[in-house]
């Protein structure tokens, strides 16, 4: 069976039309303002794609194409045109570039069936309408992958996230997204209150149990004098637990600007605590120890730019998939009991 593969170009402030300016989009050729840094490491990305892969298009996404790669040469340009292209799409007649072939059906049937005919990758690259296909089609069976509707991702930047490797490449292809090569997860937004108080929030255990929770360990908080080179404590008092090991330390310690530590063990009493499975647990546990920075910038007008970063895992990290997911809840109650005195309920 195929494994299908997003890959995208996004501006940090969620823009994925148009990078190149050829489509006369308002917020179209950003990538070109980007200059020459990276460009390098975005060919070789995009020509590792090119080499091993399928590929899957919309009809606007290879119409573009099409009417550019053939007439070119040089390995990148003999891959793409010799390559086999699957196009879905139902308005698209005699396509003329070579090994097109053209998906006439209802997109989950046709990408199903596909998947299911092919053993490799199958890349689908920019056609940001296929990607929207909802995650339901209209008989109720699961769809394609889905970013926000929009030919802007929404929500803006400041309150958007995306988990994207820590080789993401700029230049011609912006950011190559491969979901199965991530090894940082990245969220930024920005906060109505002082650097002082997030400060507060990100280290002082009666600010922690407000709005970071387990659902089934209950509040968290963090115990550490919090200057560079000190250990830290995990605990969830409900359940009377305490993670505490000489290798959680304290990476960095600038107060109300940077903070940056080891993430916990995953212990055998927290594994049973959150309900994890011992073989998971363990293979947990088989990962490297991986860290998260926390950057506050003042911005101005009482407002705080945040950026966490978490990173130092693996490519197919379980431990990353879980964290992508847990962060964003994480973040958005803090900002919310900093911005309102109330967390956001617990789910």
């Amino acid at each position: 069976m195929g494994k299908i593969i997003i890959s995208e170009n996004v501006s940090l402030d969620g823009v994925v039309q148009d990078p190149a300016g050829a489509e006369g989009f308002r917020h179209g050729g950003w990538v070109g303002r980007i200059g020459d840094w990276g460009r390098d490491e975005a060919a070789s990305v995009a020509l590792e794609e090119a080499l091993g892969t399928e590929a899957m298009l919309g009809r606007r996404s290879y119409e573009f194409l099409a009417a550019r790669w053939p007439s070119r040469t040089g390995e990148f340009a003999d891959r793409m045109n010799s390559k086999a292209k699957y196009v879905v799409s139902s308005t698209l007649h005699d396509p003329a570039w070579t090994n097109t072939t053209v998906l006439r059906g209802e997109a989950v049937d046709e990408v199903s069936a596909l998947k299911q005919q092919l053993a490799g990758d199958i890349v689908v690259a920019g056609s940001f309408q296929l990607v929207h296909a909802r995650q339901h089609d209209r008989r109720g069976r699961p769809g394609l992958p889905h970013l926000p509707a929009g030919r802007e991702m929404k929500p803006p930047i400041k309150d958007w996230h995306h988990s994207h490797p820590r080789n993401s490449t700029t230049g011609d292809t912006a950011m190559a997204v491969r979901t199965d090569q991530m090894t940082t997860f990245t969220y930024t937004t920005y906060i109505h209150a002082a650097p002082e108080q997030i400060w507060r929030g990100l280290t002082d255990p009666a600010m922690t149990k407000r709005y970071w929770r387990h659902q089934k360990a209950g509040p968290k908080t963090f115990h550490s004098d919090w200057t560079k080179g000190s250990t830290w404590d995990l605990e969830h008092k409900d359940v009377g637990l305490v993670v505490a090991d000489r290798e959680q330390v304290v990476l960095e310690s600038d107060p109300y600007r940077r903070l940056s530590y080891t993430w916990h063990s995953f212990t055998p009493g927290w594994a049973a605590e959150v309900g994890m499975d011992e073989a998971t647990a363990e293979a947990w546990r088989a990962e490297p120890r991986s860290k998260v920075t926390f950057d506050m910038q003042d911005v101005g007008r009482g407002v705080v730019k945040l950026t966490v970063t978490h990173d130092g895992f693996t490519p197919g990290s379980r431990v990353l998939q879980a964290i992508s997911e847990g962060w964003p809840a994480v973040l958005s109650s803090l900002k919310t009991l900093l911005e309102t005195g109330t967390p956001l309920p617990a789910t």
